[in-house]
């Protein structure tokens, strides 16, 4: 019955939904690229100028969920724990591909989730699952570290019973937290602390010191937690190559744009695609090279039912440091986009300072557009059951035109 939802399939293909000019590979001296002390001898992506300018600030304003306050999945495990156990977040190119992806309580979706199932936890990946999924460099891979926290507000507690009785192990306990170990190849645990359980996978360069520093910190974490859950980290940057404000797709769609598209409140849970790096590419007209960042962020409803219905609302953001290098690339990514779809594309008017729609032939349509120093990309996807979207792309963009026209409008002071 589990599966992998559409959620998944979409987050991961609008992870090369941007079409930009080829980076500069020479490797040679540029201004618009940071060498990493950290980050040397490793084979940094070319299409990335800068691959550690994250900084997650805490948040001491913990979310409730039915009157509970939560214990949100990246919390438990933080990006600063895994720099200091050596491991270094990877990124790839594009809105959805940032080294970390969360899918996390944020207060806005009013939607309630589904705790019937005794035998079935929520979809990994899916938009209704507490979840932190970090992306590593390893020496011929890349890794992963995922965490997914359950408690008794969202997920069914017999269903946790049950995931642990068929896939773990009892181990010692950890810093008095009740710990679990699957019999599977990959080290999988099962962490345990009063009400609070968290699953945490971890794919890397074999490192027996390392698994054990993560789950200890993580046990901390839960004892910590036991008593004072904490909110979302928030997202900011800080690289000598970047200096402009960025932006964050999550706080310009909401709940209310997500029930005015499907008609429903959108899950209590958000699913946001952070970066790590600072993006940089070199235009083909000029060869000038620029710096970026990219953000994505999905609200939505998931049905793991026998008719498994997805509703999916997601924005995706390339942020420049100006208005003439966005003006430019958004040019230069249309044409490159052009050459590859040909006629699926169609300009539109009245939408930001530019805009068009396209079906890139990789199951995803969306409509882009540029607003200022920003580009753009919207796509909603509305399914039930194994039905393809019969919309056409004239009734798609029609549907879809409004929500965009508010979002460009709530950019003006951008």
């Amino acid at each position: 019955m589990k599966k992998i939802g559409i959620f998944l399939l979409v987050f991961t293909l609008l992870a090369g939904c941007s079409i930009l000019p080829q980076a500069d590979e020479q490797g040679g001296k540029d201004p618009n690229r940071v060498e990493r002390p950290e980050y040397k001898g490793v084979d940094v992506d070319s299409t990335i100028g800068d691959p550690n300018a994250l900084v997650l600030k805490p948040n001491e304003q913990a979310v409730a969920y039915k009157g509970e306050p939560v214990v949100q999945a990246c919390n438990v495990i933080t990006a600063g724990d895994l720099h200091k156990a050596g491991l270094l977040l990877y990124d790839g190119t594009g809105p959805g591909s940032g080294s970390v992806k969360r899918t996390y309580f944020d207060g806005e979706g009013k939607g309630e989730l589904d705790t019937s199932h005794d035998r079935y936890l929520p979809t990994p990946g899916g938009i209704d699952t507490n979840q932190c999924d970090y992306t590593l460099y390893m020496k011929s891979d890349v890794g992963v570290v995922e965490v997914k926290v359950y408690e008794p507000s969202y997920a069914n507690q017999s269903a946790v019973a049950y995931e642990i009785e068929s896939k773990y192990q009892p181990i010692s306990d950890i810093e008095g937290v009740k710990t679990y170990q699957s019999t599977g190849e990959i080290p999988e645990y099962f962490l345990q602390k009063g009400t609070i359980s968290a699953a945490i996978t971890m794919k890397f360069d074999s490192d027996e010191k390392k698994e054990q520093f993560l789950l200890q910190t993580a046990a901390k974490r839960l004892n910590q937690f036991e008593t004072e859950a904490v909110g979302p980290s928030q997202v900011e940057y800080d690289s000598p190559i970047f200096s402009s404000r960025y932006m964050n797709g999550c706080q310009y769609i909401n709940n209310d744009d997500f029930k005015s598209l499907f008609g429903e409140d959108a899950s209590p849970l958000v699913s946001e695609s952070i970066h790590a790096g600072v993006g940089y590419i070199k235009a083909r007209s000029t060869e000038k090279s620029y710096n970026y960042l990219s953000h994505q962020c999905t609200r939505g409803v998931e049905r793991n039912t026998d008719t498994e219905e997805t509703k999916l609302l997601t924005i995706g953001t390339d942020t420049y440091e100006d208005e003439e290098s966005a003006t430019l690339l958004f040019k230069e990514s249309k044409e490159a986009l052009a050459t590859t779809v040909g006629d699926e594309i169609q300009d539109l008017s009245a939408i930001g300072d530019e805009a068009y729609y396209s079906d890139d032939g990789d199951g995803i349509w969306r409509i882009h557009f540029r607003k200022g120093r920003v580009h753009v990309q919207m796509n909603f996807a509305d399914s039930k059951g194994h039905e393809a979207q019969s919309s056409t792309p004239a009734e798609k963009i029609e549907r879809l035109t409004p929500l965009a026209q508010t979002v460009a409008e709530r950019m003006k002071d951008f």
